[in-house]
């Protein structure tokens, strides 16, 4: 499922290499947020569970200019990042 959603950003991102990780990779992940904050969409990243080291659980929230949100969590961070963003490429 990565790999696929993985090559789904990379056609969004305008990327030559469909073969980019950023689903493992949380500075890939992060150059997708960067992309959107470009296009005017504000970003949040959230620990939701701040307080226990054995537990992860990440939330990432974009919102367009209308207001309109698009969140994901996951237990990890690049997961909720690119899982979110492709709610807004998808929409």
């Amino acid at each position: 499922m990565s790999e696929e959603i993985n090559q789904r950003l990379s056609v969004h991102m305008g990327e030559q290499d469909t073969a980019r990780p950023y689903m493992q990779d949380i500075s890939e992940a992060l150059r997708v947020a960067d992309k959107l904050q470009l296009h005017g969409y504000s970003f949040s990243l959230r620990d939701l569970c701040p307080s226990k080291m054995d537990e992860s659980m990440w939330s990432a929230r974009f919102i367009d200019a209308q207001g309109q949100e698009y969140e994901m969590s996951h237990s990890q961070a690049s997961n909720a990042i690119c899982l979110a963003a492709l709610k807004i490429f998808d929409s």
